[in-house]
């Protein structure tokens, strides 16, 4: 995992998971209570396996394009999911759960193939121009919200998370 600084101060965990795909774990700007963004960087659309071109799907400049892929947690929900990833390193199985974030995104958690597979389960994907617009795009079309974590990732991740619990920072 690989620690820096964002440019407005929070502390951004970058790593990869189980299948190669860039993730984070970076402090929330939220001004109300302390969180954090989990998650995939990226949603890399994709249709049959090429990858989607979003300009194409609409007339909007895709910088504009936001499309749920970290889920924003709160202390007490971390803690929750703290305890499904220990006994995960412990080699148990937890039951499989779904959740929502701090911006109701629909999110889950369970054991895949012997790895943690957690993440939004809807990618949601919108656009702004006037206000935060639907982004309709064709029914096949693939997108990578969800990590896949090993235990040697869990392992680096809890200590953060425990962390962020007990300090409301990350580390």
């Amino acid at each position: 995992m690989k620690r820096t600084i964002t440019s407005r101060g929070f502390t951004l965990n970058k790593f990869l998971d189980s299948n190669g795909v860039e993730c984070s774990l970076q402090e929330s700007s939220l001004g109300t209570e302390r969180a954090v963004w989990l998650g995939v960087n990226d949603a890399n659309p994709t249709l049959n396996g090429s990858p989607v071109n979003l300009s194409g799907l609409s007339n909007f400049d895709t910088r504009m394009v936001l499309i749920d892929t970290r889920m924003h947690l709160s202390k007490k929900l971390t803690k929750k999911l703290l305890k499904c990833l220990k006994i995960f390193l412990n080699g148990k199985i937890f039951e499989a759960f779904d959740f929502v974030d701090r911006y109701n995104c629909k999110c889950s958690m369970k054991i895949s193939d012997g790895l943690i597979e957690i993440g939004p389960d809807d990618p949601n994907p919108r656009y702004c121009h006037q206000g935060w617009k639907p982004l309709h795009y064709p029914d096949e079309t693939k997108f990578t919200t969800h990590m896949f974590l090993n235990k040697e990732l869990v392992d680096q991740l809890t200590p953060c998370l425990e962390y962020f619990v007990e300090t409301g920072e990350l580390r």
